[in-house]
């Protein structure tokens, strides 16, 4: 079912596949595993199926260079984003229960670390490979003066299904919002609602 895949490579594989298998050139399989690899985290989160590897295999017989897509996407840090990465750790706080972390960039942050946009890519997933955390959440202010909030999930809490509270969508485990206010009052009313959905669904650490 095309609604339980992994990302939308893997649906636009089995759209192309359903047509003519053999339209999946070098060039169509680069960008199909490049969006596998970006949308299950490099095959880290739980959306990820036996038939996510059953693709992923089947395109490399395409000529394609897994390591260099790789090299691409994650090995392409600049100067000032690694500025920018170390203003934004000093921000990362957790919840008393370590379930959940979270991150904040200012416009303030960008220009003193000399960075743009495109530099704040990759940044929450750092903070989702805390120990025992499953949550993650950046918080950004944009050029236009609204407020990014991006989340990223390792278990079952559905940040797709949490976005949407706040008019927004993604993945299970990756997910965004965008919203207009004031940055501490949307810091606050977003991290109260996660506290409030994960003491619900119990899903509060044990440790």
């Amino acid at each position: 079912c095309w609604l339980r895949a992994s990302s939308v490579g893997e649906i636009i594989y089995e759209l192309i596949k359903s047509i003519d298998i053999d339209l999946l050139d070098e060039k169509i399989s680069t960008c199909l595993f490049t969006a596998i690899i970006t949308d299950t985290g490099s095959f880290r989160y739980s959306n990820v199926s036996s038939k996510t590897f059953g693709v992923a295999s089947h395109l490399t017989y395409n000529g394609i260079k897994p390591y260099l897509i790789a090299d691409n996407i994650y090995n392409k840090n600049t100067y000032a984003g690694l500025k920018l990465l170390g203003k934004a750790l000093l921000t990362l706080e957790v919840d008393d229960s370590n379930y959940f972390s979270w991150l904040t960039i200012t416009r303030k942050m960008l220009n003193d670390a000399n960075a743009n946009d495109e530099e704040i890519e990759g940044i929450i997933d750092i903070a989702t490979t805390l120990n025992n955390v499953e949550i993650s959440i950046l918080f950004r202010e944009t050029k236009d003066n609204k407020i990014k909030v991006s989340f990223r999930s390792k278990g079952n809490f559905d940040v797709n299904k949490f976005a949407g509270k706040f008019k927004g969508g993604g993945h299970p485990n990756a997910a965004g919002c965008l919203c207009s206010g004031k940055l501490d009052e949307i810091k606050e009313k977003i991290l109260s609602q996660v506290f409030d959905d994960v003491k619900y669904l119990g899903y509060e650490n044990k440790n």
